[in-house]
């Protein structure tokens, strides 16, 4: 799969979404080093960009989905 190029004057946030959708399986676990970061940085998206609130929420909080490493270190 070709990654997007987050480069230049356009807001790369819409590309890495739909780049982040496509690569990572529906319920799946995510292996996160502080998870209520990454929650936010997700429900940021989600917000931020209203067309892809639902695939953002659906994929990434209708279940447990992140490890949090943080308590190994």
């Amino acid at each position: 799969m070709k990654m997007p190029c987050f480069e230049g004057s356009d807001d790369p946030r819409p590309a890495f979404i739909e780049a982040l959708l496509e690569v990572v399986p529906h319920q799946r676990s995510i292996v996160v080093y502080y998870a209520p970061c990454e929650s936010t940085r997700l429900k940021e998206l989600a917000r931020n960009f209203p067309r892809y609130t639902l695939a953002v929420l659906h994929k990434f909080f209708s279940t447990k989905t992140n490890i949090d490493i943080l308590f190994l270190f």
